[in-house]
């Protein structure tokens, strides 16, 4: 089988995807590689952009303001209140 002898990491450097880029060790063997704690797949984070922050913050208070005009509506109409 072509993924005998082979780590996890290898294995997934091999299948990882564009945006996916495996860890640069700096050209250590495999052994010292896997030597510490459990790694994540994904090498770098994105940072949070303020735009992101203010339509997270808009959907939100939008939703908020949905269901309360739509808790007034069943009030009036379904549920008989004046």
């Amino acid at each position: 089988m072509k993924t005998e002898g082979k780590t996890n990491k290898q294995l997934a450097g091999e299948s990882a995807k564009p945006y996916e880029q495996p860890d640069q060790t700096g050209g250590q063997p495999p052994e010292a590689e896997n030597a510490g704690a459990e790694e994540s797949t994904y090498t770098a984070v994105e940072p949070w952009l303020l735009v992101e922050t203010k339509l997270v913050t808009f959907s939100l208070i939008a939703g908020v303001l949905l269901l309360i005009v739509l808790a007034i509506l069943v009030h009036m109409f379904l549920l008989g209140g004046h």
